[in-house]
C-alpha cells in the first residue's frame, strides 16, 4: 500500500504504536510517546521519515526489519530500550540522529534465517552511543563502521532480540 503520514502524535499505545507492512511511503512530523512494545515497525516496506521523535518505547523505537529500506532525517529517540534496530536484510540510512537516555542506541543483527545482512548507517549521529552488533551485521556511525558490539550479549539479551 502507498501512504502519506504528516502531523501525527500518538499516546499510550497497548503494542506498536504505527506499523507498516509491505507498504511504502512517507512520515512526517510523528511524535510517539510510550509505546507499549515498538514506536515505528516495518516490514518489507520502503519509507522517508522526517522529524520524527520517539519517547519511552518498551521495545525498540524504530524496528526496521524484513528487507525494508528506510531514509530518514531529524529523527530524535529518547528514553526507549533500543533506539534503532536494523534487522533481517533491512537497510536504514540518515543524515541526524539525536539520542538520549536509551539503554541500547542501535542494534543490527539476523532474527530470521533466510534473510540477507543488515545495514545501519547514520552520517551524523551522536559520539558516544551503545550498541548490539552481530558478526553478521553493519553499523556505520559518522563514517566509522563498528566491528564489536559495545553489548555484552548475554543470554538475556539474546532472549530480547530473538524472541
Amino acid at each position: 500500500s502507498k501512504f502519506e503520514f504528516d502531523n501525527i502524535s500518538i499516546y499510550d499505545s497497548f503494542a506498536d504504536s504505527i506499523d507498516i507492512d509491505f507498504s511504502f511511503g512517507t512520515m512526517k512530523n510523528v511524535k510517539i510517546f510510550n509505546a507499549g512494545n515498538d514506536g515505528l515497525d516495518f516490514s518489507d516496506s520502503k519509507v522517508e521519515l522526517k522529524d520524527i521523535l520517539v519517547h519511552n518505547s518498551f521495545d525498540k523505537a524504530l524496528s526496521v526489519g524484513e528487507n525494508s529500506n528506510i531514509t530518514a532525517n531529524l529523527v530524535t529517540i529518547e528514553e526507549s530500550f533500543i533506539g534503532i534496530a536494523v534487522k533481517d536484510g533491512a537497510t536504514f540510512n540518515s543524515e541526524l540522529i539525536n539520542l538520549s537516555n536509551n539503554e541500547y542506541d542501535f542494534a543490527s543483527f539476523i532474527k530470521k534465517v533466510g534473510y540477507g545482512s543488515p545495514e545501519l548507517n547514520i552520517t551524523k549521529g551522536p559520539n558516544k552511543f551503545t550498541y548490539i552488533l552481530d558478526d553478521k551485521s553493519k553499523i556505520s556511525i559518522n563514517g566509522k563502521n563498528l566491528t564489536k558490539s559495545s553489548a555484552d550479549l548475554t543470554d538475556n539479551i539474546k532472549e530480547i532480540l530473538y524472541n
